[in-house]
């Protein structure tokens, strides 16, 4: 099923060359423009999420995509927007510092569409020990606390 038709209201799906939405015509063009090209040339094909200074239009995409999913449910929590900072940014976060400034802006949005937060940084299960050496990644107790943590936020946003 392509899910580009399930909803024209829907701005373009940006994560298509990390997680395409419908197998790829021809694997050598995905596996080229995914791969090669960026290596080769330097060209950006990575859609992963925007990183730097808020861009207002990555913010109103970002509203779009939001609004759209809203749309589709019909709980009265539309969803779960989970903060997961990186093991220097945690560190940051207990020194009583902001490790995300783009805070207001996506508590804005969650306000607006009825959408819970859950900052890993501030839950109590959560610590420094619970990161790989890399600092990005949880360790398999990490995971294993991060699991707990995500899965208590999801049961209560749909009330069970």
């Amino acid at each position: 099923m392509d899910i580009a038709k399930c909803s024209k209201a829907r701005p373009q799906w940006r994560g298509e060359y990390v997680a395409p939405r419908s197998k790829p015509d021809y694997v050598s063009w995905y596996v080229l423009r995914r791969y090669v090209l960026p290596h080769v040339f330097g060209l950006d094909f990575n859609e992963l999420p925007p990183t730097g200074t808020l861009d207002k239009t990555h913010l109103e995409h970002f509203r779009a995509e939001v609004a759209a999913l809203s749309r589709s449910g019909k709980l009265k929590t539309h969803g779960v927007f989970f903060f997961y900072p990186v093991k220097e940014e945690y560190l940051l976060s207990l020194k009583g510092a902001e490790w995300l400034p783009e805070r207001p802006q996506l508590q804005q949005v969650a306000n607006e569409y009825g959408i819970k937060i859950i900052d890993i940084a501030q839950a109590k299960e959560w610590n420094e020990t619970l990161y790989r050496d890399d600092g990005v990644h949880p360790s398999v107790q990490g995971y294993i606390v991060l699991s707990g943590i995500l899965t208590k936020a999801v049961k209560e946003s749909i009330g069970k």
